[in-house]
């Protein structure tokens, strides 16, 4: 399907880059905000082009691209390999999803040929492509034009460094990797279940040996030179047991990063000590995100001396997963990163004129990561359609919010005040800045 076909008018390409432009690429991941801006820049476009376009969003399209080029994939190979498999997920023809993801990557700033558009479904019961040893390369680096930075901790998501894929006939939906899995590397022309140009087939005859009987002699010998080389290369560091990384990796300095605790036995010491104060375990019940493994809300109402009414703690497996839940609070809030400063509460304007934020990275002895502090609507919202309004059972005029992502427990965790009055904000940022609501800390005050 050509893109005049998808869109005639060019009235689509020109709505996902603004979208870029106002939110950056996450914006592209986000359903609500596709969803939305869709609504208010393309008022009457046919309900196909909004709904793949809404699709790929939910089916993480942007992510992918994203993770395959900083992997050193050219952005025509990039598109087709997302594009088949986000064909497997969605309900539109191998044409269609090559269009919807050929203008993420445009949108994105990657420049995208019309060879990018040539997708087609895996055919039945294909044999998956040989695999082939990818040719290192440099991403290629988006145009300036689409003005699409990526922030820090955008998900990677998780959506790493690898030697080789071949993907199958029915490949499996692209998802976000936990840290430690190894992600697919460059796919070798053929990735859609037909072997390279020239790659030469066993002839007929003989269970599909070497022509003139020499099969199992040549295997035998390939198969003695291969163990021979894994042996030395192992000892030796040689590929693939090199000692580099085939794509550089982050490392924390620190605090070390320790990974996922049990939150209710960890809650900090300046709530469990004082008796007016209670949390409760929510479990992994989606309260803020599908993604999270437990969630934790400790009401500090009753605490007079307290300036934060609730605390919420939301824990995830994998820091990959905290950091794209961040970054999806952050986007859904009209906020961005690296803004103002937190240390003097020099605040800046959050889109739609909702409030006054400054974000900004932190460490501390037991954490470290990135935080905001928010003073402005409460209607501040968490996920799943609960906010600071929902929780706080109120109708307050402001809320004080400060938000954290914690990347050496994985949690994402919220202090807020129902209302403002008192300029809360500037207490809470006291608590959080002397550590008294990272968890694990044994601080009372």
């Amino acid at each position: 399907m050509s893109d005049q076909s998808w869109d005639p008018t060019g009235d689509a390409r020109e709505a996902l880059r603004r979208i870029v432009a106002d939110y950056g690429a996450p914006g592209l991941s986000s359903p609500q905000i596709m969803e939305n801006g869709l609504d208010d820049q393309l008022p009457n476009a046919p309900e196909r082009q909004k709904t793949i376009l809404v699709a790929a969003s939910k089916a993480g399209v942007a992510s992918s691209l994203q993770e395959h080029v900083s992997q050193g994939m050219d952005p025509d190979h990039a598109v087709r390999l997302t594009a088949s498999r986000l064909a497997e997920k969605v309900p539109f023809e191998p044409g269609a999803c090559g269009w919807v993801t050929s203008e993420f990557a445009r949108a994105l700033g990657y420049q995208v040929t019309d060879a990018a558009l040539e997708v087609t479904a895996p055919p039945a019961g294909a044999a998956p492509a040989a695999p082939a040893q990818a040719t290192p390369q440099a991403p290629p680096q988006p145009v300036a034009a689409a003005e699409s930075p990526t922030p820090a901790g955008a998900p990677p998501t998780a959506y790493a460094a690898a030697q080789g894929e071949t993907l199958p006939p029915q490949a499996a939906p692209f998802q976000p990797q936990a840290p430690g899995q190894v992600p697919p590397a460059q796919v070798p022309p053929g990735y859609l279940g037909e072997p390279p140009a020239g790659t030469p087939t066993p002839s007929g005859g003989g269970g599909g040996g070497f022509p003139g009987g020499t099969g199992g002699i040549v295997a035998a010998v390939v198969v003695v030179v291969v163990a021979v080389y894994f042996i030395a290369a192992a000892a030796g560091h040689f590929v693939p047991f090199s000692k580099s990384a085939a794509h550089p990796t982050t490392t924390t300095t620190s605090p070390s990063s320790s990974g996922p605790m049990d939150l209710q036995s960890n809650i900090p010491a300046y709530i469990k000590s004082n008796s007016n104060d209670s949390c409760t375990n929510l479990g992994s019940s989606s309260f803020t995100t599908t993604q999270a493994s437990e969630e934790t809300l400790c009401d500090l109402t009753g605490n007079t001396s307290a300036a934060e009414d609730f605390v919420l703690y939301t824990q995830f497996q994998s820091q990959s997963d905290e950091k794209s839940y961040y970054q999806s609070i952050l986007t859904g809030n009209g906020l961005q990163t690296s803004q103002g400063d937190c240390t003097t509460l020099g605040t800046v304007t959050a889109a739609g004129d909702v409030g006054q934020y400054c974000e900004e990275g932190y460490s501390g002895a037991l954490a470290k990561g990135e935080f905001f502090i928010f003073d402005g609507d409460p209607g501040f919202a968490f996920g799943n359609q609960n906010d600071v309004t929902s929780v706080c059972n109120t109708n307050p005029s402001a809320a004080a919010v400060v938000g954290w992502a914690d990347d050496n427990n994985f949690v994402v965790g919220f202090a807020f005040a129902c209302d403002d009055a008192n300029s809360q904000a500037k207490n809470i940022n006291h608590d959080f800045t002397a550590g008294l609501l990272d968890v694990g800390s044994t601080q009372t005050g």
